[in-house]
């Protein structure tokens, strides 16, 4: 019996365990699912963390009992290396060989090569949102905190911190630095650029925009324009980058380094080989499919489909890309209110937003805890 492996315990690695569920594979494979912690993190509601809406336990789930549902193997281990040549995967204590791969592992925090960096704290995963919770409770009434980067997370951050800031009568000054000239720049949609900065700005969080961080200190960063901003805490949520596992694969890459796939979720050149999710770059028609949660899970269960076509001799579908860059649709938690970005044009601020996206966190959560 031939032997697939699936790494990741993200959106990407828990759609591929449903859509192995659904598809009946077990019979038809071996099956391992590697994570290193062998937890489910919700990542886009992680900022909730800060604000207080509920602990860090909300937002984690145990992924046995969705490997005992799918009666498939869960390895809870670090993948230090991938021979795609041999098919071989090494891990901390033991080595697996695999016919079938799908590496979806995500992406990490990027600094972009900025100097003091490990000064700041990151804002991706649940550990880095505790860290920077306890970091708040040791911090002055009145102090500054810096939120380096004005993307989704880095506008979800803010939020939250003025959330914690008059929770918790801190008084907190707020600052967002954007390299860009202007906030949600990945979005393309102006209007909700425009919506998202004047409600930040109404609440009191200073944005200082068109100039970047080329230094971050223990007091403070310093930035483009010779300013030095004095900070008692620095969030960095400036953007992402593959993992380093994936620096060491020897596939196609596009950008800073993300494996090109084709339409079926095959990574170019490689037939057992798929990376569905942050991992990859997909281009198909000229559209470039955006890091979301969504569009991972779609990708993945694309990859589950035809790994059974192709064990069943049929030909392989291709995914067709949901969330594309030209035309965003994304829910930005900003606090009081969630910003519903659809299109080039549409954009709605208000708490309908927010019921609906917590709508989808419980959902979701309640599915994978089932």
């Amino acid at each position: 019996m031939k032997h697939l492996v699936i790494i990741g315990g993200g959106f990407a690695g828990v759609s591929a365990v449903r859509t192995i569920i659904k598809e009946k594979l077990t019979d038809k494979l071996e099956i391992t699912w590697i994570d290193k912690k062998g937890v489910f993190e919700y990542l886009p509601s992680l900022p909730e963390i800060i604000a207080g809406r509920a602990g860090p336990e909300a937002f984690i789930a145990d992924l046995e009992p969705l490997a005992d549902k799918a009666g498939i193997k869960l390895v809870k281990s670090e993948v230090k290396e991938i021979d795609i040549d041999e098919r071989r995967i090494k891990l901390d204590k033991e080595s697996l060989d695999y016919d079938y791969l799908v590496l979806g592992i995500g992406a990490e925090i990027s600094y972009f090569g900025v100097k003091g960096c490990k000064c700041a704290y990151p804002a991706y995963r649940v550990d880095d949102y505790i860290k920077i919770l306890n970091k708040l409770e040791r911090t002055s009434p009145g102090s500054r905190v810096t939120v380096v980067g004005a993307g989704l997370t880095g506008l979800e951050v803010a939020g939250a911190l003025v959330n914690y800031s008059k929770k918790n009568s801190k008084d907190l000054e707020i600052v967002v630095v954007e390299k860009m000239e202007r906030v949600l720049p990945v979005l393309d949609n102006l209007k909700a650029s425009v919506k998202a900065r004047r409600f930040l700005e109404n609440m009191g969080v200073r944005l200082i925009m068109g100039t970047g961080v080329v230094r971050v200190e223990p007091d403070g960063v310093e930035l483009e324009n010779g300013a030095f901003l004095e900070s008692a805490l620095v969030i960095w949520t400036a953007g992402l980058k593959p993992s380093k596992l994936v620096d060491k694969m020897n596939v196609p890459k596009r950008g800073r380094g993300w494996i090109i796939v084709e339409p079926t979720v095959r990574v170019r050149g490689f037939e057992n080989f798929y990376a569905p999710g942050d991992v990859n770059c997909m281009i198909i028609n000229g559209k470039i499919a955006m890091k979301m949660a969504e569009e991972a899970m779609l990708q993945a269960e694309v990859a589950i489909k035809n790994i059974k076509r192709e064990l069943e001799g049929r030909r392989l579908i291709s995914h067709k890309i949901k969330f594309p860059i030209d035309f965003p649709k994304s829910l930005v938690y900003m606090g009081r209110k969630t910003l519903l970005v659809y299109g080039k044009h549409v954009a709605y601020l208000g708490k309908i937003p927010y019921i609906v996206k917590r709508y989808i966190e419980w959902k979701e959560m309640r599915r994978i805890k089932a």
